[in-house]
C-alpha cells in the first residue's frame, strides 16, 4: 500500500524521482540543506533526519531534477494510524515537504 501511495505523490508531483537517501546527489542536497537553516535556526529546533537515520526508518526520499541538474529533495515516511491520523477529501493524498534550492525558487 504504501508503495502504491508513493507512485501516485509522483505521478502528481512531477519530475521526483525515488533514490536512496545515501546516494551522492542526496548527500549533496541534505548537506546544502542543512547549511542553509543553519543560520536560521537553533539546531534544537531543527527536527530534520540525518542520512543514516532516513535510510534506517526507511524514509522514502525524493530528489527533483531538471534534465540533470539538482533542483530539490524530500522525504515522506509513513507511521502507523495509532501515531498519525490525517483526514484528506477523497482523491486527495498529503504532499511531502520538499527543499527547493534557493536559485530554483
Amino acid at each position: 500500500m504504501d508503495r502504491v501511495i508513493v507512485g501516485l505523490l509522483m505521478a502528481r508531483l512531477g519530475q521526483l524521482k525515488l533514490e536512496r537517501p545515501d546516494s551522492e546527489d542526496a548527500v549533496e542536497l541534505i548537506t546544502e540543506l542543512e547549511a542553509h537553516l543553519d543560520p536560521l535556526y537553533p539546531a534544537a529546533s531543527r527536527h530534520g533526519y540525518s542520512v543514516e537515520k532516513l535510510v534506517r526508518q526507511g524514509v522514502f526520499f525524493f530528489i527533483i531534477r531538471d534534465r540533470d541538474a539538482l533542483i530539490g529533495c524530500g522525504g515522506v515516511q509513513f507511521c502507523a494510524p495509532s501515531v498519525l491520523t490525517i483526514s484528506l477529501p477523497a482523491n486527495t493524498f498529503p504532499a511531502p515537504t520538499l527543499y527547493v534550492l534557493p536559485r530554483y525558487e
